[in-house]
C-alpha cells in the first residue's frame, strides 16, 4: 500500500502531456496513474482523475490503445463506488460502440470525436460523462428514426441510405468476420454466421430467436431442410475422440449434429445443391457428391491432379456447377450434377468469385485484376471492370448485382455497369451481402459486428446555415421529426428531412428537451427553470 500511494504521487503529479500542443502524451502517466490509484484503493479519486477528465482519456488513448483502455475501465468499474458506476459502464458501452470504426491508434480522440460530431471545438473543460452521455442518446435515437448514422457517432445528419441496423453480440477480441447475412425466405428472420455462430435474430424485435454455436473456424456450405439445418465443414471429433477434417450438417433447432463425415483433409470446396439432395466438396484430387439426407457418398468425378485454389458456382436450377481451379493450369470446368460428368473445360484465368445472374443467361467472374460480365449464349464479354472485388452478391433473377470495392457497396446493373445506388459503410471491410427487396436495396455486414439495411433514400443534409453553432446538449424524438437543444441557446425541430421548421429562442444555455407527444408541448430546461413550448405556433405556454 505504502508503495502504491507512493507511485500515485509520484505519477499523478506529472504532466498528461509533454508538449504544449498536446500531441505528445506522457506515456508513463497515461499507462500507470489509475492502475496506481485503483492498487492504493483510492477509486474514486483515479476515476475522476484519469477518466472523467478528457485530456487524461485522450492521453491514455494515445499512449496505449482503445482494448487497454477499455480493459482498465472494466477493473475501474469492479471497484468503483455505485454512484460513478453507471457513468463508467457508459462511458465503456460507448467506447465498444465506436471501436468498430475508430483505429486502435487514431491521430487524437479529440480529432476522431470531432470529425464524428460535426463541431469545431471542443471546450477545455469537457467532461468525458456528457460526451458519453450525448453519444448514447444519439445512438439510442438512431435506431427509431435512421437519420443520424450510428458508425458516425452523433448529431451529424448523415442518414437517408441507411434504413437499419442491427448489432451482433461479437466477442470483445473478433477472430473472424461475418460469413453469411441474408434474410430468410419468409424475410422474418435474419440468417448470420460469426465468430464460429450461428444467430437466427427475429426482425421485429431484434432479438435472437435461436443461437447455435459451431466448431471452431467452420466454413459454411450453405443452408436445408427449409432453412433448419446448415452444412459446415470444420475440424471436429470422430467416433475415437481425435480432431479430424470432417462435413457436418447442424440441426439449427437443436445443435445437435445430424451427421457427420470424416475426411482426410479439408474441403477446398463446399456447396450446398438442396434442389438435386447433394453437398458438393472437393477433396484432395476429387470432385465428391455427398448425400444430404444422411451424408453417404453418392458419386465423385476425378481431377488431373490435387487443385490449390478452388471456386464455384451452381446454376438456379442447381443442375449445372461451374468450378474455377487452377488443376494443371487455371481453367474452368462445367459439370452436369445430376451426372458428374464434365460437359466443358476451357483454359481461363483463375476466378475469386463466381455467380450465374439473370435466370442462368450471366455468368459473373472476379479475379485478381478484375471483373467482368459472360454472355453464356454467347460468351461475349458485356461488361469488364480493373476494380478489385472484394464481396460480390448477384441476383439470379435480374441483371443486378452488389459489390464491395474500393470501401464502397456498389449496386450495379451487370450488363452496362452503371452504378444505381452507392453507399459508404464505414472503413470496416465487408465480407457478406445480400440484395432485397424493395424499398431497401442491400444488406451488409463484416468485421464491425453490425449489419446494416440499405435503402434507396437519398442522403438527409441540412444546411450548413441550419444547424447550430455550439455544443448540442440534448436530442429528443418528435412528431414532426426530432428537436435539438444547444448551448447556443436554440432549441431547433427537425423534419425527418433534415429541414429546420421550427425554432425556439430561449435566451440562456438548454441543458435538456424533451417531447409530450399527446400535449404536442415541448419542454426545454435550463439551469435554473423549465419552460413549455407549443409545437405548432412555437410560441411559450
Amino acid at each position: 500500500e505504502t508503495k502504491a500511494l507512493a507511485a500515485v504521487r509520484g505519477v499523478a503529479s506529472q504532466p498528461v502531456f509533454m508538449d504544449e500542443k498536446k500531441l505528445l502524451p506522457n506515456a508513463r502517466r497515461s499507462s500507470e496513474a489509475l492502475y496506481h490509484f485503483l492498487q492504493a484503493d483510492r477509486v474514486q479519486e483515479g476515476v475522476v482523475e484519469c477518466i472523467f477528465r478528457f485530456e487524461c482519456l485522450q492521453a491514455k488513448l494515445l499512449a496505449t490503445s482503445l482494448w487497454q483502455l477499455i480493459q482498465e475501465l472494466t477493473m475501474a468499474v469492479a471497484l468503483a463506488s455505485t454512484d460513478v458506476m453507471p457513468q463508467l459502464e457508459l462511458l465503456i458501452k460507448v467506447l465498444q460502440m465506436e471501436s468498430g470504426n475508430l483505429s486502435p491508434r487514431p491521430l487524437s480522440l479529440a480529432t476522431v470525436l470531432l470529425s464524428h460530431m460535426d463541431l469545431t471545438k471542443l471546450p477545455a473543460d469537457l467532461d468525458t460523462r456528457w460526451l458519453a452521455a450525448l453519444l448514447a442518446q444519439a445512438k439510442s435515437f438512431a435506431r427509431q428514426h435512421q437519420l443520424l448514422l450510428p458508425t458516425r457517432a452523433a448529431l451529424s445528419l448523415a442518414g437517408g441510405p441507411l434504413h437499419r441496423l442491427l448489432e451482433l453480440p461479437f466477442a470483445a477480441k473478433q477472430s473472424k468476420p461475418v460469413e453469411l447475412a441474408k434474410l430468410s425466405r419468409d424475410g422474418s428472420q435474419l440468417h448470420v454466421v460469426y465468430d464460429d455462430t450461428y444467430t437466427a435474430l427475429d426482425l421485429a424485435t431484434e432479438v435472437a430467436a435461436m443461437t447455435v454455436k459451431l466448431p471452431f473456424r467452420a466454413t459454411v456450405g450453405g443452408l436445408w431442410d427449409n432453412e433448419h439445418q446448415l452444412v459446415v465443414a470444420a475440424h471436429c471429433e470422430n467416433s475415437e475422440g481425435s480432431k479430424v477434417p470432417a462435413i457436418q450438417s447442424v440441426h439449427l433447432g437443436t445443435g445437435q449434429v445430424g451427421w457427420q463425415v470424416d475426411l482426410i483433409e479439408e474441403p477446398l470446396l463446399l456447396l450446398v445443391a438442396e434442389q438435386v439432395g447433394h453437398v458438393i466438396a472437393i477433396i484432395g484430387s476429387k470432385l465428391v457428391w455427398y448425400n444430404l439426407a444422411d451424408g453417404g457418398a453418392a458419386m465423385d468425378l476425378d481431377l488431373s491432379s490435387t487443385p490449390q485454389q478452388a471456386c464455384g458456382a451452381l446454376s438456379m436450377a442447381q443442375s449445372e456447377l461451374l468450378v474455377s481451379l487452377d488443376d494443371d493450369g487455371p481453367q474452368l470446368l462445367t459439370i452436369a450434377t445430376a451426372t458428374a460428368t464434365v460437359m466443358a473445360s476451357t483454359k481461363a484465368p483463375l476466378a475469386r468469385k463466381m455467380a450465374f445472374a439473370d435466370h442462368d443467361q450471366l455468368l459473373v467472374t472476379t479475379t485478381v485484376d478484375g471483373w467482368q460480365v459472360v454472355e453464356r449464349a454467347t460468351g461475349t464479354v458485356l461488361y469488364s471492370a480493373e476494380d478489385y472485388i472484394r464481396t460480390l452478391c448477384v441476383s439470379q433473377t435480374s441483371k443486378q448485382a452488389a459489390m464491395f470495392t474500393n470501401q464502397r457497396i456498389r449496386v450495379l446493373d451487370l450488363t452496362t455497369g452503371h452504378v444505381q445506388h452507392e453507399f459508404h459503410p464505414g472503413w470496416a471491410p465487408i465480407t457478406a451481402l445480400s440484395l432485397l427487396p424493395e424499398p431497401l436495396v442491400v444488406l451488409s455486414a463484416g468485421y464491425d459486428g453490425q449489419v446494416r439495411f440499405w435503402s434507396a433514400a437519398a442522403p438527409i443534409v441540412p444546411e450548413p446555415s441550419q444547424r447550430h453553432s455550439d455544443q448540442v446538449t440534448s436530442i429528443a424524438t418528435s412528431p414532426k421529426g426530432f428537436v435539438t437543444a444547444s448551448k447556443d441557446t436554440l432549441v431547433k425541430v427537425w423534419s425527418e428531412t433534415g429541414q429546420v421548421v421550427c425554432e425556439y429562442a430561449c435566451h440562456e444555455e438548454v441543458a435538456a428537451v424533451c417531447c409530450v407527444e399527446a400535449l404536442r408541448v415541448i419542454v426545454t430546461a435550463t439551469k435554473k427553470t423549465a419552460t413549455a413550448w407549443s409545437l405548432e405556433s412555437g410560441k411559450q405556454l
